[in-house]
């Protein structure tokens, strides 16, 4: 068996157009080398009541991937990512909380309810490495039934004091305590609740994926170093 050291890189530069640092965390994991680009972009707000959440998801994930793929002239691979999470008996999204208060409420309304994670994601890459008549953009959606134990006041009181649910839709992630202790079942992907489906990125990068003996400098000090710019 060869034992010798193998690294991963693409033949163009991998961009993640987020600056969620669970995104960031998971497609590191990949071992592709990779830097942040954050998109400057506004995206589609949900109403409360809405009739097609995965729709949304589409439209922001292309968005947020489109404009920093515009920018590199198409000449990167970018990857970004929507997630939305959705009350299904209701048919409600809930976002990003503003206040605690909020986070208190969407947990409550959670509580003891099967909900759908929808994660839209994005992928752009160069037109040299396109097939004949291949898109060089698409869009895809993975979904995710979420179901959570009943919750009590002190729970959730508990979770929201550590100020994790603000920058989380539908206020909580499925990494951190109130995940933890509350998701009673997950049907789907849990790399999907978290905000990027990791197996279905790799699914569709691997065909361009250079198994190299060795590591590439420019990258070794640099990896998913964040840029705003």
């Amino acid at each position: 068996m060869d034992l010798r050291k193998r690294f991963l890189r693409l033949p163009a530069p991998l961009i993640l157009a987020s600056g969620s640092p669970r995104r960031k965390l998971l497609l590191k994991i990949l071992g592709i080398p990779f830097r942040i680009v954050v998109p400057e972009v506004r995206e589609e707000e949900p109403q409360c009541t809405v009739e097609d959440p995965e729709a949304i998801a589409r439209t922001n994930a292309w968005r947020k991937g489109h404009a920093v793929w515009t920018r590199t002239l198409q000449q990167s691979f970018v990857v970004a990512a929507d997630t939305i999470v959705y009350l299904p008996d209701q048919k409600r999204i809930l976002s990003k909380p503003g206040t605690s208060l909020e986070a208190f409420s969407m947990l409550k309304l959670l509580s003891g309810r099967t909900h759908i994670v929808y994660t839209a994601v994005y992928l752009g890459f160069p037109e040299s490495l396109a097939e004949s008549g291949e898109e060089q953009e698409m869009v895809w959606v993975e979904q995710a039934h979420v179901t959570f134990h009943t919750l009590s006041e002190e729970e959730i009181r508990y979770y929201v004091q550590m100020g994790a649910p603000l920058d989380k839709a539908g206020a909580y992630g499925a990494q951190d305590w109130i995940g933890i202790t509350a998701i009673r079942e997950i049907q789907g992907n849990f790399y999907t609740v978290m905000g990027l489906p990791v197996h279905s990125v790799w699914q569709r990068l691997k065909r361009w994926v250079i198994w190299s003996e060795r590591k590439m400098e420019a990258y070794a000090n640099g990896m998913a170093s964040t840029h705003s710019g």
